[in-house]
């Protein structure tokens, strides 16, 4: 199973957001009006730009205008918190879209449930502690300080839409393969998930969302080669190519000796047919050797787009697009072509002094 946990800076800016918002409204308003003021103030993390996201604070206004008109209903805040949680899960999809990420429909559920609970909890709590609070700081600040807080659970509880829970498709195939590889096989295909897992651990945050893809499909790429030349090697394996040079050669050798005609031509026919099979034998020999010597280029190229990325790290913005979109070409080349079976044909030469000329990270 894979976690992640993603897009911190989203959620950063939303608990900043909603922090700010509520503090400011909490430091305005009466403190018999506290927490509703203080959801009102965490409408500032929605996506106000966009339509959902203003049709969501204004059914938040609603519910802090009810919660201020009837204070011994329970509902308004509560129901406040989960459309809070819906706005966030709507500027969550948004990004989610653009980078290829997932947010399932259960990370919406929870989130919703838990900013709902997080409201009622602070309809039953917060007055008292910021009445408790402003003893040692004063009212206002007391406010402040508490909305601050209630902003935070908020920013906070929607915390699952930025978890990605899923099985990694990588890991499960090497795991299904790893019984029928032999030793070097395994160790080669060992060598490429963790690398691939090295680069896409390695990938900026807020980089283009197809490199993990392409990452992927070449790790994937490269277990099927892995899986190729394993079924290769039980179908044409040393001790069968010698069995079969054996028997070649004793039949011959038996027609050689063979006294009369029609057995020396059945001899001979024998051992034609026998050839046959051991020509065929060595040629899938050959073939799952290229296999596997294209297995070792594809265990290097992912090595190589993991030290491209580990060279990323404090590079500009301008210079780490530039070889993201290089490195992202190299990758789908080499994915398209490891699943061909294919050799990878040589880059255009202007492309390469390009390359090289703009990227010493991935080139060199």
């Amino acid at each position: 199973m894979d976690v992640r946990f993603e897009d911190h800076a989203q959620l950063h800016r939303a608990a900043l957001r909603a922090s700010l918002g509520a503090a400011t409204l909490a430091a305005l308003a009466p403190s018999w009006a506290l927490v509703p003021a203080a959801a009102l103030g965490a409408v500032a993390a929605l996506p106000l730009q966009r339509r959902p996201g203003r049709l969501l604070a204004g059914a938040v206004l609603v519910l802090a205008v009810a919660a201020l008109a009837v204070p011994a209903a329970a509902w308004p805040l509560p129901a406040a918190g989960a459309l809070l949680a819906l706005g966030l899960a709507v500027q969550r999809l948004d990004a989610a879209r653009e980078s290829g990420a997932r947010v399932s429909r259960a990370a919406i559920a929870v989130a919703v449930v838990l900013t709902a609970a997080a409201l009622a909890a602070a309809w039953l709590w917060l007055p008292s502690m910021s009445a408790a609070l402003a003893q040692l700081t004063g009212p206002v600040p007391a406010a402040i300080a508490a909305a601050a807080l209630l902003g935070l659970w908020i920013a906070a509880a929607s915390a699952p839409l930025h978890i990605s829970l899923q099985a990694d498709p990588v890991e499960a195939r090497l795991a299904m393969l790893r019984p029928t590889l032999g030793a070097e096989l395994r160790q080669l295909a060992e060598k490429a998930v963790a690398a691939r897992t090295a680069a896409a651990n390695a990938l900026p945050s807020g980089s283009r969302g197809d490199l993990r893809g392409l990452l992927d499909a070449l790790a994937l790429a490269a277990l099927d080669l892995a899986r190729r030349a394993a079924e290769l090697g039980r179908a044409a394996s040393p001790v069968v190519e010698d069995e079969l040079a054996k028997r070649v050669a004793s039949l011959e050798e038996s027609a050689v000796k063979a006294a009369d005609a029609p057995a020396r031509a059945s001899y001979l026919r024998a051992s034609g047919t026998m050839g046959g099979q051991l020509d065929h034998c060595r040629r899938v020999r050959r073939t799952r050797e290229r296999l596997v010597a294209r297995l070792h280029e594809e265990v290097a190229q992912l090595d190589r787009a993991r030290f491209a990325l580990t060279l990323l790290e404090g590079a500009d913005a301008e210079c780490s697009a530039l070889e993201l979109d290089l490195l992202g070409e190299r990758l789908q080349h080499s994915a398209l072509a490891c699943e061909a079976g294919t050799d990878p044909e040589p880059a255009p030469a202007a492309a390469l002094s390009a390359g090289s000329q703009r990227s010493s990270g991935i080139n060199a």
